[in-house]
């Protein structure tokens, strides 16, 4: 009694678990769903976030001692105070000299004072060259290709199959080479 054979005819059904299709349909779904989850659970910590500071601000305001701030749309254009982008970029923590101490949070309405200036400008310049830069675009989007690729096992086979059948081995150009080399060296024997 055979066990595999006379049931191949259901692969190649629409409906069977194992096809390509179907695999690739579930594993969409479960990416779709991982990504939603991951997108919920950020939502959720920003909020709480954004909800410890408003206490804090208003804990603050409660306080007296400092002059009472309005809610303006200032925030968003506010760089890093006092942070170098490669210390920002190294994880590196900054320590505050005594007179950038005395600077902070002595702004009029709750701003962070002298230190807003410039160093903002230039930080946003660099940063907005880094972004716009249509290489690192490309370049970019190039690397996503690729991910998605990889991540994908449905289409990570399907390029192995293509490039099997292309001629191309797993063990790349570099063992195609030496194959080549081989069997120009036994020709030239014979």
């Amino acid at each position: 009694m055979s066990t595999g054979k006379g049931k191949g005819y259901l692969l190649k059904k629409s409906w069977h678990t194992n096809t390509l299709a179907n695999v690739e349909k579930v594993w969409k779904a479960e990416q779709k769903h991982l990504a939603e989850e991951r997108r919920i659970a950020e939502l959720k910590k920003e909020r709480e976030d954004e909800r410890r500071v408003q206490e804090l601000m208003s804990v603050k305001d409660q306080a007296g001692k400092y002059a009472k701030r309005t809610e303006r749309v200032e925030f968003m254009y506010r760089g890093p105070v006092g942070v170098s982008t490669e210390q920002y970029l190294e994880g590196k923590k900054y320590e505050f000299k005594e007179e950038e101490k005395d600077l902070l949070g002595k702004g009029q309405d709750g701003h962070m004072g002298l230190l807003e200036g410039k160093q903002d400008s230039v930080v946003n310049d660099t940063w907005n060259k880094v972004r716009e830069d249509p290489m690192m675009e490309i370049l970019k989007q190039r690397q996503e290709r690729i991910e998605s690729i990889r991540n994908n096992p449905v289409k990570l086979e399907k390029l192995k199959r293509k490039l099997h059948q292309l001629g191309y081995r797993e063990g790349g150009v570099a063992e195609d080479k030496e194959r080549r080399r081989r069997e120009r060296a036994e020709s030239r024997e014979e």
